[in-house]
């Protein structure tokens, strides 16, 4: 039994065992939108501050919202500060994930307390709903046709899909998004994906050319639904990776290798300070045990040297060989 490690940068310490059964999964792709217009405005101060200040109307007069309604929107060369280098420009996300990092020399290059803007262009071929995934470094905003659909005033760095905003209204024809993302040091990054994609096409001018947006290359399932047990890990995360911790908090009754193989395994079963308790995650990035931690066992709050056991089931129609991936920090 392979031992999967996850954790957060605050040394919150996880193993993910995969055995045979089912829960629920999603099937997700990690391709964003991969071209935008992007704009910037320099000297904006410490992210969380940036977020709640409307960095649009301080520089031409628009709202936020005003500008996400796609009669309002920019064009290549428009400018918003003034200073060329800022100003709208178009531009592709990396290879891969479409994820923009917006320190690349040929967007705007290394910059601290600054915030960027990206914007999209959306035909749809009729009304429809569809969800948002956003990542960013730093904090972040949405607006979609006039209105603020999510705000996050969260530090972290970027990643695809770290965010879902659901039920996000497309009109028939022309829509407008706008992205906000606040940086106060380190990455600068931000990332917009739509699901789904059919009927749709997109454009960095109102005027077109328009394009369909491409089909995922790559696709993945993730697993999102599991029994969960959290519990200390004194030491922090190294030493804890090295111990048999469920065997510690239940003096012995089980042990990982039990568990893996599903013995003491059910909701309730109390194993040290909680019960095995169903939960799924929300997102695949950011803090995500960190939120699981409040939503699931109702720990408020940074949790620190803490251990966290999930347990899924896969049924498999027949013997085959299969990829699994995990990510971790650390």
């Amino acid at each position: 039994m392979r031992k999967l490690l996850l954790c957060s940068l605050m040394a919150l310490f996880a193993m993910f065992f995969v055995v045979q059964g089912t829960f629920a999964v999603r099937v997700i792709t990690t391709e964003g939108i991969h071209k935008w217009l992007v704009a910037a405005v320099p000297k904006t101060g410490p992210a969380l501050d940036a977020l709640k200040k409307d960095w649009i109307k301080e520089n031409i007069g628009k709202t936020e919202a005003e500008l996400s309604n796609p009669d309002n929107g920019p064009e290549k060369g428009d400018k918003l500060t003034g200073e060329a280098k800022f100003d709208w420009k178009a531009i592709e996300g990396r290879k891969g994930d479409y994820l923009v990092d917006f320190q690349r020399g040929d967007i705007f290059g290394p910059n601290d307390n600054i915030t960027a803007y990206m914007y999209v262009y959306v035909k749809s071929d009729k009304a429809r709903t569809v969800d948002l995934w956003i990542g960013s470094d730093d904090a972040v905003a949405v607006c979609v046709n006039g209105k603020e659909v999510w705000r996050n005033p969260v530090l972290r760095g970027a990643g695809p899909n770290q965010d879902r905003v659901k039920g996000v209204k497309l009109k028939a024809g022309l829509n407008g998004i706008l992205i906000k993302v606040c940086e106060q040091g380190g990455g600068w990054a931000g990332y917009g994906r739509i699901e789904p994609i059919d009927g749709l096409s997109i454009s960095t001018s109102k005027k077109g050319p328009f394009e369909p947006i491409p089909k995922p290359a790559t696709i993945n399932v993730y697993f999102t639904q599991f029994l969960n047990l959290i519990g200390p890990s004194p030491g922090g995360a190294i030493p804890a990776q090295k111990k048999d911790l469920i065997s510690e908090w239940t003096k012995g009754k089980f042990t990982e290798e039990m568990v893996a193989k599903g013995i003491g395994v059910a909701r309730g079963v109390k194993m040290g300070e909680e019960a095995w308790t169903e939960g799924e995650f929300t997102n695949f990035g950011g803090n995500n045990l960190q939120v699981l931690a409040e939503e699931v066992f109702g720990r408020k709050g940074d949790q620190n040297n803490i251990t966290w056991y999930g347990y899924t089931v896969i049924l498999s129609p027949d013997d085959r060989d299969v990829t699994m991936r995990a990510g971790s920090d650390d």
